[in-house]
């Protein structure tokens, strides 16, 4: 069962496993623990063939056999077999990984919690096993969208590390950013930026690190500075973080990248409206070269131009501006609008005003319909 458990033969692996929990049920009646350890497996390997209602009934099974362990004093503290207290700590932390491949991540929070019980009494301090549930119970929490409780068990998993495994320093940095983010989502706000300014130094400072993860740690600052309305740290930020990746990467991947509109959105609200309209712009050419008209970002950075331009009170280029959107995206429902734009002052927009009509009717209809409208056009 190990063997092709090892090689990822799940399918294979089963009736091995069934095989031994049935030896296990009629040889071991006095050793609830390998029963327990046997239904364990055979959980896990269900769990890895999405077989999830027979994983459950073993689950069930090992955490019955596991009572009657506890029962018994098996696990009382001074034990003399360390192998069999570590199996049992961790037996926890493997069934609810089954369930949470079952979607049951409630109960799976709750086995995590036993499993931390058991490590604490029965484990030394620094085990191992304890760094891989205090890591489960802070993912668990935060899969449950749970920040309070996710923020609360990551704070204990870096004060861990520190305390007993100091040397790590590429795994406590990685958890300590792991800690500023969920601190921001518990609504911590300038608790997080403090610890995300205390962070980045060492950051920088460390060989082990990639320098992508540098630079999303500061992305990740600039945008907190920006939950907190402090609009003008946010934008001195984001221009050199902008500035940063497009001397790193090539057009496709730096077009549509949310910071853009983010930075445009800063100087908007810092009222710095000519700074604003360059970004916006930039943003709309980027966008349109490197991604096409069509593309979802391109049309999401045209309609930043024109909310721009609007509040600006450059209204006549808002109107401009968004024609061009609309010929893209609009509907029957924006005909009106768009009709009454045939009268416009200016002739540029009247021409687009036309033009948008006329691709809005071009996609109004069903297929059937669009092609006897073309048809119709090309007689004219």
């Amino acid at each position: 069962t190990h063997h092709l458990k090892e090689q990822g033969h799940f399918d294979l692996a089963i009736p091995f496993a069934e095989l031994t929990v049935g030896m296990a049920r009629e040889q071991s009646r006095d050793r609830p623990d390998r029963r327990a350890h046997a239904y364990d497996v055979l959980a896990t390997i269900y769990g890895k063939t999405n077989q999830y209602q027979k994983a459950l009934r073993a689950v069930e099974l090992a955490l019955r056999e596991f009572e009657q362990i506890r029962g018994e004093g098996v696990f009382e503290k001074g034990d003399p077999v360390p192998a069999l207290r570590y199996n049992h700590a961790v037996l926890f932390g493997n069934l609810a990984l089954v369930l949470e491949g079952a979607g049951a991540y409630e109960e799976a929070i709750q086995l995590r919690e036993k499993s931390l019980e058991v490590a604490r009494f029965h484990l030394r301090p620094g085990h191992s096993a304890i760094e891989e549930i205090l890591r489960g119970l802070a993912a668990g929490y935060r899969r449950l969208e749970k920040p309070e409780e996710a923020l609360h068990y990551q704070a204990k998993y870096v004060k861990w590390m520190k305390e007993f495994h100091p040397t790590e320093q590429r795994k406590i940095l990685l958890a300590e950013r792991v800690l500023a983010a969920e601190t921001v989502e518990a609504g911590k706000l300038s608790r997080g930026i403090s610890l995300l300014e205390g962070l980045l130094p060492r950051l920088k400072a460390s060989p082990e690190l990639e320098e992508w993860l540098v630079w999303d740690t500061e992305a990740f600052l600039a945008g907190t500075y920006m939950r907190v309305g402090n609009y003008s740290e946010t934008a001195t930020r984001y221009e050199k973080l902008l500035l940063r990746l497009e001397q790193l990467y090539e057009p496709q991947k730096v077009a549509g990248y949310p910071m853009w509109q983010e930075l445009t959105f800063c100087y908007r609200e810092l009222e710095r409206h000519e700074e604003a309209l360059r970004h916006a712009r930039k943003v709309v050419g980027l966008c349109q070269e490197a991604l096409g008209a069509n593309h979802k970002a391109t049309l999401m950075a045209e309609y930043s131009l024109a909310t721009t331009l609007g509040i600006a009170e450059r209204h006549d280029e808002a109107v401009k501006v968004a024609l061009v959107g609309l010929s893209l995206t609009g509907t029957m429902a924006d005909n009106r609008a768009v009709a009454a734009l045939l009268h416009h002052e200016d002739p540029q927009t009247v021409a687009l005003a036309e033009q948008a009509l006329w691709f809005i009717w071009f996609r109004a209809g069903d297929d059937a319909a669009n092609v006897a409208l073309g048809r119709a056009v090309r007689l004219i």
